[in-house]
């Protein structure tokens, strides 16, 4: 349309003009823009840290200090100091490194899925008879309902966390694969509480859970390094073992291997069907 009024000279040169204009006016404007990006950046940093900065006051206020107070109430007791120790460096471990809700010890609360604990017995089955057991004397951790369908992991976790506690024993907790934690698989994590209870009050450290999911089946190995027993030939204290952690297994559809050795220890090997 200009063409017709102008020519066609006169067009490119008022075209490079408006070029070099714009930018000119973009060197000029560039420095302003790029420092207000950056203060911009520079801002969320500092309120991040800063929001940062308060949760770990807050945190290091309600658990690390109240831990530190106990232990000065409890500086006697040396086992009592030495559980007190490992339950707060489990949960800040938890905290800084994996999953906060899988922190559950004595001093602080439970997760949000979490239950009133009410023994080790599942609503499921009828209490035990076969005798009086570790439950009885401690009963295992809040459970969480199965159709919370929370992580097996955090379940495991929060579970061997509670038995910890209560028994002040340490238990290394490892995990490989994930699933969520559904009803088939409650007979496995109050056999698995049953199992830990006995290495705790019955072994001897190091006490270890190692779980494992795989594509159709969920494994669970508790060990502990005590004296050992004879399996055929329980002795008092174990006669909940049949009932709680083989008998279980087996009504639940898994299975129960409990392999001792004198000088070597126990460890009990859970099995249990991955069902959709």
């Amino acid at each position: 349309m200009f063409s017709t009024v102008l020519r066609l000279v006169s067009l490119i040169q008022g075209a490079v003009a408006g070029f070099v204009m714009i930018l000119a006016l973009g060197v000029i404007i560039a420095p302003w823009w790029i420092s207000l990006v950056s203060d911009l950046g520079m801002q969320r940093a500092r309120t991040a840290s800063e929001e940062l900065r308060a949760d770990i006051a807050s945190r290091l206020h309600d658990s690390v200090l109240q831990t530190l107070a106990l232990i000065q109430m409890q500086s006697g007791d040396a086992t009592k100091v030495a559980a007190l120790a490992r339950a707060q460096e489990r949960d800040l471990r938890e905290w800084l490194y994996g999953d906060p809700e899988a922190a559950a010890s004595s001093m602080g609360a439970p997760g949000p899925a979490a239950m009133p604990a009410t023994g080790s017995v599942p609503p499921s089955e009828p209490p035990m008879k076969a005798g009086p057991g570790p439950s009885a004397a401690a009963p295992p951790p809040a459970v969480p309902p199965p159709g919370a369908r929370e992580p097996l992991s955090r379940v495991i976790k929060r579970v061997s966390a509670g038995v910890e506690d209560a028994r002040e024993k340490p238990i290394d907790v490892v995990v490989v694969g994930e699933c969520p934690y559904t009803p088939n698989l409650e007979a496995l994590l109050y056999a698995a509480v049953e199992a830990m209870n006995n290495a705790a009050k019955h072994g001897a450290a190091p006490i270890s859970v190692y779980a494992e999911v795989g594509a159709d089946r969920v494994q669970v190995f508790v060990r502990d390094h005590g004296g050992g027993f004879d399996v055929d030939r329980l002795p008092a204290g174990h006669l909940g073992v049949k009932e709680s952690i083989l008998g279980r297994m087996k009504r639940a559809g898994g299975t129960a291997e409990i392999v001792s050795r004198p000088g070597w220890g126990t460890e009990v090997r859970l099995t249990q069907p991955l069902r959709s």
